[in-house]
């Protein structure tokens, strides 16, 4: 499943800094979205450029164990906690970013998997934040996914889905 990755332009990175921005203003410490089609091709937005540069650079993306789990149990959230994480992945990010838990939601559309990173600088209990915030989190992910989705269909052209079947599916 893991062919592929590369980051998303500066503009679309841009634009979904600013709901970066607001998810940082309840708490959240760090954001990341992640699309990866069923062909293994992902696209990552990487609140932290720094970080995006490392974990594109050392392809991370073909380490990441959220995408393991995901496979095992999928359509469901993936709940992490850095402080017995042995995967070099989250350590290095944990220590660079200053996090200590996290969770990802996925969602799939069509031909594409879409996995938004939530991590928090103490540690959270994620299942009860899940309880409580679910609805807002979903909303917030629909949103990134409509933006990175549409600028893969957009700008690269991938033929999976039209913007229409797109614009359906992100309703």
């Amino acid at each position: 499943m893991k062919r592929a990755t590369s980051g998303i332009p500066d503009e679309v990175s841009d634009s979904l800094d600013a709901l970066t921005h607001e998810l940082k203003e309840v708490g959240i410490a760090y954001v990341g979205h992640g699309v990866v089609s069923t062909h293994g091709d992902h696209t990552g937005y990487f609140a932290d450029r720094t970080w995006r540069d490392i974990y594109l650079s050392k392809k991370f993306f073909h380490q990441c164990p959220v995408l393991e789990v995901f496979k095992l149990n999928p359509f469901r959230v993936v709940h992490w906690d850095l402080d017995v994480e042995d995967n070099e992945v989250h350590v290095m990010r944990s220590k660079m970013i200053g996090i200590s838990s996290g969770i990802t939601f996925c969602n799939f559309y069509n031909s594409y998997f879409t996995f938004f990173n939530v991590a928090f600088p103490n540690h959270v209990d994620t299942e009860q934040y899940v309880k409580e915030l679910s609805p807002l989190m979903s909303a917030y992910h629909k949103h990134y996914d409509r933006t990175h989705l549409g600028w893969r269909m957009v700008d690269l052209k991938e033929p999976q889905a039209s913007l229409s079947e797109l614009q359906t599916m992100l309703s």
